[in-house]
């Protein structure tokens, strides 16, 4: 076990009078150990923060006494990790527990491994940036969690099939079928070129009634004035069929 505190941090750590609120950021890592970027925002960020490193899991619980508030670890050690948690945990019950990658991408078991752990916390991807980077230590150790997104929503292996918008339906013979007896005449009329003083005239309605009914007609038929409204009637075929009938017929 080696303590890589510097000055700075011991020096805070013991001048300062509040010293239950001092935490040890442990770190278990492999070949260089933590790098000298993250050391430094580290010092910079969390002041109160004492850094320390050792070189496996196993010397955890006999080597510190309820000062370890998180230890990070290498996606090597998960397994590990697992194995000890009731053994470091019982002298460090506040522990937290964090791995850190180096890689973009998680493998698909690895993640699985991450999701369904029950010691594990948090993910910290080296390819953040520092000022990212302290804050989510800062919440690990004061009991959250963090999963980058590339954990819990993996990106796609094949871009997925983006089909067109299926077309609105047109308006066709069979939307007549909505309209009443009365409706079907003035849009008859309508359809010949009349307009509503001459439509109101010709089925002794008020002029302020024909509109009505021509509101109900354009709504039911899907259009969007009294021009396409006539438009569907002759296309279907309305107007060789239609038949204007007496008032006391209609609708």
């Amino acid at each position: 076990m080696r303590n890589v505190s510097v000055g700075k941090i011991n020096t805070t750590f013991f001048s300062n009078p509040r010293r239950d609120r001092s935490r040890t950021l442990l770190f278990v890592l492999e070949d260089e150990g933590v790098p000298d970027r993250l050391r430094f925002a580290i010092e910079r960020d969390l002041p109160m923060v004492t850094i320390e490193e050792c070189d496996g899991l196993g010397t955890i619980a006999n080597s510190y006494r309820d000062t370890i508030a998180l230890v990070v670890i290498s996606p090597s050690h998960v397994a590990e990790m697992e194995a000890r948690a009731s053994e470091i945990l019982r002298f460090h019950p506040l522990a937290r527990v964090a791995v850190m990658t180096n890689d973009s991408t998680i493998e698909s078991h690895m993640a699985q491994q991450l999701q369904t752990s029950t010691v594990i916390n948090g993910v910290l991807p080296m390819q953040m940036k520092l000022d990212v980077l302290t804050p989510i230590l800062a919440l690990l150790m004061r009991g959250g969690e963090y999963y980058p997104r590339l954990l819990v929503q993996p990106a796609p292996t094949s871009i997925p099939e983006v089909r067109p918008a299926p077309e609105p339906a047109k308006a066709g013979p069979n939307h007549l079928s909505f309209l009443t007896k009365r409706e079907h005449q003035i849009l008859a009329l309508v359809a010949r070129g009349l307009q509503n003083k001459s439509i109101a005239s010709d089925l002794r309605l008020s002029e302020h009634t024909v509109k009505i009914h021509l509101h109900n007609i354009i709504t039911k038929l899907g259009t969007h004035n009294r021009t396409e409204a006539a438009a569907v009637f002759r296309d279907s075929g309305g107007a060789a069929q239609a038949r204007v009938t007496p008032m006391s017929a209609a609708n």
